[in-house]
């Protein structure tokens, strides 16, 4: 995503601001002509109404200074004080308040950020809800503020990265922190959480798309763009259930030379007898229980744990000519103990979102909190 450094709406727009100002004030007003039950003071002498969240049937208005806010960022500097909609109206003898509409902002991540532009710190959370650190990011971009931030981007870096012990059932909350890790450049915590998030997250059979626990599509219900990085995590997805079949396949695959695969030292005859009947057992396993595993991971909907339990079933079986001494179950023990043991650390990140990632960082000042990216 690209910053924004100059406002979209034009001149001609003019005629229609002031028909939204004048429908944001018929309402039941104080005597400067505002909704006290709709406005709240960020500066008591501010010049400036803001008023956000109206295309989300929430809006709230700002009593903001409008010096304050042409400081912050030069989109502002441009939409207030140049030749656009928005500017202070003329004084032509009419009491007209000053009102800008920013209908698409969420009116919670504006009200924090008016408070850190109008220094209020007292009324700023050191760790805010993930949804709406993330709204806070989207307008920090679109309005190129990453400069008033200060000490507030790594006090907010650190409470995502301490949200995900307890978001881990949640698949939703995950999607959010993976989507900060990027927009602030935290490498490490993009990687964990976006393995984490291919790890737990089921396949919609109709739209190919990853969804979470309840079956409710990961694309959606975001006021953010996710599709980009949910492409990456569903490849990453497809590529850790592979490696599961590719592990119960080789148990299953016949070779006539092939000596018993638990005590390659015993006679031929008796390891080709042991194999034989070890997979024999597994495949009739499958049969009984109706759990055929398919070969490849594009056949498989449910999330990574389910495979893994249907694979530990399958080849938890006794040899019939060793007994206990003969069974996959160990082998497949160690290997899923290896995978859950490295899984998270796998690059997720290609080269492009390895670059931009660091120029995020560097945009939010959080060379410290970046780490080593290795080769």
């Amino acid at each position: 995503m690209e910053s924004q450094t100059a406002p979209k709406r034009g001149a001609e727009d003019v005629a229609e601001n002031d028909e939204k100002r004048q429908k944001l004030t018929d309402t039941p007003t104080d005597p400067d002509g505002i909704n006290p039950q709709a406005l709240i003071v960020v500066d008591p002498d501010g010049d400036l109404i803001v008023c956000a969240g109206e295309d989300t049937g929430a809006p709230r208005r700002f009593r903001v200074c409008s010096a304050a806010m042409r400081r912050s960022a030069r989109f502002f500097k441009v939409l207030l004080f140049g030749n656009f909609a928005e500017r202070k109206p003329d004084d032509d003898g009419r009491d007209k308040e000053w009102l800008v509409s920013l209908p698409e902002d969420s009116p919670d991540a504006l009200q924090i950020l008016l408070q850190i532009i109008h220094a209020q710190p007292a009324n700023i959370p050191t760790s805010p809800d993930m949804s709406t650190l993330c709204q806070i990011l989207v307008l920090v971009d679109k309005y190129g503020l990453f400069d008033i931030l200060g000490p507030w981007a790594p006090l907010w870096m650190k409470a995502a990265a301490a949200r995900v012990a307890d978001a881990l059932a949640d698949i939703p909350t995950l999607v959010e922190i993976n989507w900060i890790a990027y927009f602030m450049g935290n490498y490490d915590l993009f990687n964990s959480t976006g393995n984490e998030i291919a790890a737990k997250a089921s396949l919609n059979r109709e739209s190919d798309a990853l969804c979470d626990e309840a079956g409710m599509l990961l694309s959606a219900g975001y006021e953010f763009p996710v599709e980009d990085m949910l492409v990456h995590i569903t490849a990453r997805r497809r590529e850790f259930l592979q490696e599961y079949l590719d592990f119960l396949y080789s148990c299953l695959e016949f070779d006539n030379d092939i000596s018993c695969r638990i005590d390659p030292a015993g006679l031929r005859d008796n390891g080709l007898r042991c194999t034989t009947l070890t997979l024999g057992e597994m495949c009739q396993k499958m049969l009984e229980t109706g759990d055929f595993i398919p070969r490849y991971s594009a056949d498989i909907l449910s999330p990574l744990k389910i495979l893994v339990d249907r694979i530990k079933q399958t080849v938890n079986v006794e040899g019939s000519f060793h007994g206990k001494r003969c069974t996959f179950a160990k082998s497949f023990l160690d290997f899923d103990a290896d995978f859950k043991q490295t899984y998270k650390t796998r690059k997720l990140a290609t080269d492009r979102d390895q670059k931009q990632m660091e120029i995020h960082c560097k945009r939010y000042r959080l060379e410290k909190t970046m780490t080593e990216l290795g080769p």
